[in-house]
């Protein structure tokens, strides 16, 4: 088995980061289910899984351009190797 099978958990600077938003609104899409829920992985620490993210990250450009907006931020699992 190799490290690829493994999913990656990331924090919330990295959620912040990876997808261009604030802190409140990645709470208020997981709340409204359009993003996905964090994972508890600590008595103080909560992290998402690398892949779900990268997968809302794929979805959101079609949903930016319908309503002119500009397309999200590319996922950087390719800088990261």
């Amino acid at each position: 088995m190799n490290e690829r099978d493994y999913d990656q958990m990331i924090t919330q600077a990295e959620v912040e980061y990876l997808t261009s938003a604030s802190r409140t609104t990645i709470w208020r899409w997981c709340r409204a289910g359009i993003f996905p829920s964090p994972v508890r992985i600590g008595v103080r620490r909560i992290g998402w899984s690398r892949r779900a993210v990268e997968q809302f990250l794929a979805a959101r450009p079609a949903v930016y351009q319908a309503a002119g907006e500009p397309a999200a931020p590319a996922p950087l699992a390719a800088a990261e190797k």
